[in-house]
């Protein structure tokens, strides 16, 4: 979460203070809003912080498909395994070729 009173800053401040901007990311964890003429223009965000927050935002996606296939399955829509592993086979199993003999003279 930002912190509006600590984590906005100017673009100016931070390529002065790189380095003490760099280490207090780390410490917090919280991302920083730049600015410049005075409007937010980048965030900038500790690499830990930044998977932690991909990693939140893949396990949300996943709950959501969970809770659809859910949904899904209490309103009927769904196919038995048989039927699933019958379309799949129909559809990896390549038809045999018709070979034609002829006659040899």
């Amino acid at each position: 979460m930002i912190n509006i009173t600590e984590d906005i800053q100017s673009l100016t401040d931070f390529k002065k203070h790189t380095i003490q901007f760099i280490s207090d990311l780390k410490k917090s964890g919280r991302p920083r809003v730049l600015t410049v003429n005075g409007k937010a223009e980048i965030v900038v965000m500790d690499a830990a912080a930044f998977q932690k927050m991909q990693n939140q935002r893949e396990l949300e996606e996943s709950l959501s498909d969970i809770r659809q296939s859910w949904q899904d399955c209490e309103d009927g829509k769904y196919s038995s395994a048989d039927k699933v592993f019958r379309d799949l086979r129909k559809r990896i199993t390549k038809p045999k070729k018709k070979v034609i003999k002829t006659k040899s003279k």
